[in-house]
């Protein structure tokens, strides 16, 4: 691997689109930069610019952006869900409860199992 070619004080090209700068952050350790416009041409570099320099990166941001999209369709999907079932309950019980859909809808059937439960007779 060949010497890394220093562009001015600090900075260094270590390949295309790819940097080391030499004194970075608050204890001024080294850092690799991946900078959208080429340093020495001024240039817009595209690969930095959609990827940020690292496919990792790029496929964790799709990842993370998959997961937010995913997370708005599921909360308007569920509130949808509780809007009907707000607007239309007795709708809701058919569909849920089938079983019990015939004693959930005649009112005085569920009131009569409920006196006759609790002993009113």
């Amino acid at each position: 691997m060949e010497e890394p070619k220093e562009i001015r004080t600090g900075l260094y090209k270590i390949k295309e689109g790819c940097y080391l700068k030499e004194k970075s952050g608050l204890f001024n350790e080294p850092a690799i930069i991946y900078p959208m416009r080429d340093i020495e041409t001024g240039k817009i570099n595209w690969k930095n610019f959609f990827i940020g320099g690292s496919w990792s990166k790029f496929l964790m941001l799709v990842f993370v952006l998959i997961m937010l999209l995913f997370i708005v369709w599921a909360y308007r999907h569920d509130t949808a869900t509780c809007v009907d079932i707000v607007k239309n309950p007795c709708k809701y019980c058919v569909i849920a409860y089938p079983a019990y859909s015939d004693n959930l809808i005649n009112d005085s059937v569920v009131f009569q199992n409920l006196t006759d439960k609790l002993g009113g007779g």
